[in-house]
């Protein structure tokens, strides 16, 4: 469920990256702008790591699998 949230975060965020972008060029809002970038950044991260885990999780369990029977 944390993954669709997350999904419908980064379609909202891409929706609303034309105004961040606007708002890194205007003075006294590229504060608006790094706060976006951060929260997108940190939110396409969660893909890769969730799938490094699902990747490692499968691995011990195949090494398990293999050394039990």
């Amino acid at each position: 469920m944390l993954l669709v949230i997350r999904q419908v975060m980064i379609i909202l965020l891409i929706v609303v990256a034309p105004i961040a972008l606007v708002a890194y060029i205007l003075p006294n809002t590229e504060s608006f702008a790094k706060s976006w970038w951060k929260m997108f950044y940190s939110i396409l991260m969660i893909y890769p790591i969730a799938a490094l885990l699902v990747a490692a999780s499968n691995l011990a369990a195949n090494v398990i699998s293999s050394i039990g029977g």
